[in-house]
């Protein structure tokens, strides 16, 4: 199959998107909800967790030259057992890393102050250690102490790591030793949202898109595919995997998507809608021959 051609298109103005605040969520459940950060050592299921943190991700708008300050629950989820000892109590250490992400999306952690972009050097947390029995919640307070030249927006992730010891975790006699992490995003002074398609192609069994963040700020994208044959029939109408972009370094990010079934032979039009929370659409599209 070979692509006639390519085009990148701008479409309606759109308002940009609301922040959003995670609700309470287990540890191995926030894996699948983040979509973004495998933070445990070894992914778990949700009735198998024991502990979790609120919020997964926060974003704030902060002053350059200020201090912020917010907290993060953590919660041991552990419960004890009538035909059991009670469970020991979660000693949880708390430290800040730099992340970032590959093309396909894959995290990457770093030691703190590693990577352009980082906020991590910002944060004071208190308390940095503590034990936290079953059943209970620990409120974590941090402050971000912002550089007076600030702008654009940083982030960093707050691991909390159960100190070395194994997990018991609910439901059945599998330990795990593992961490969670929860995401900040600092966003200071003027700032700039955009973003640009720098690649899109499809083929009868599917399609790959390249996103480019060419701004300042973070990007969220949601979107989708369509795929309309030589009469204009809609036949596929697919949903994109929700992502991240960042800004500063790795700032590109590849979505890909397969039909559900490979496309018959014939001639179509594939288009693809992203809305990456800017005040604009972005669209591309290609006409493919499937043979």
């Amino acid at each position: 199959m070979h692509g006639k051609h390519q085009e990148t298109v701008r479409v309606s103005a759109r308002r940009p998107c609301a922040r959003r605040w995670e609700a309470w969520v287990r540890a191995g459940a926030a894996l699948l909800i983040l979509g973004l950060l495998p933070l445990g050592a070894r992914p778990v299921a949700a009735e198998q967790s024991v502990f979790g943190v609120a919020p997964i991700t926060a974003e704030a708008d902060v002053q350059p030259g200020s201090t912020y300050t917010a907290s993060i629950q953590v919660r041991n989820e552990a419960v004890s057992s009538t035909t059991a000892s009670a469970p020991a109590p979660l000693r949880i250490k708390v430290y800040a890393m730099d992340w970032t992400m590959a093309l396909d999306g894959t995290p990457r952690f770093v030691p703190a102050g590693t990577l352009p972009g980082s906020c991590s050097k910002w944060l004071e947390v208190n308390p940095a250690e503590f034990d936290l029995p079953p059943g209970q919640t620990q409120e974590v307070r941090y402050t971000l102490t912002v550089p007076a030249d600030a702008r654009g927006t940083y982030h960093t992730v707050l691991m909390f790591e159960p100190g070395g010891q194994p997990v018991k975790v609910r439901g059945g006699g599998m330990t795990v030793i593992g961490r969670m992490g929860s995401i900040l995003y600092a966003t200071a002074g003027p700032h700039r949202k955009s973003g640009r398609i720098i690649g899109f192609s499809a083929t009868a069994a599917g399609m790959s898109l390249t996103l480019e963040n060419s701004g300042d700020d973070h990007l969220r994208l949601l979107g989708g595919v369509t795929v309309k044959d030589g009469t204009g029939k809609v036949v596929r109408d697919e949903k994109l995997p929700g992502a991240v972009v960042l800004p500063h370094r790795d700032n590109r990010r590849q979505l890909g998507l397969n039909w559900s079934a490979p496309l018959p032979a014939g001639d179509y039009t594939v288009t693809a809608v992203i809305d990456y929370g800017g005040e604009e659409l972005l669209g591309a599209e290609t006409h493919i021959r499937a043979p």
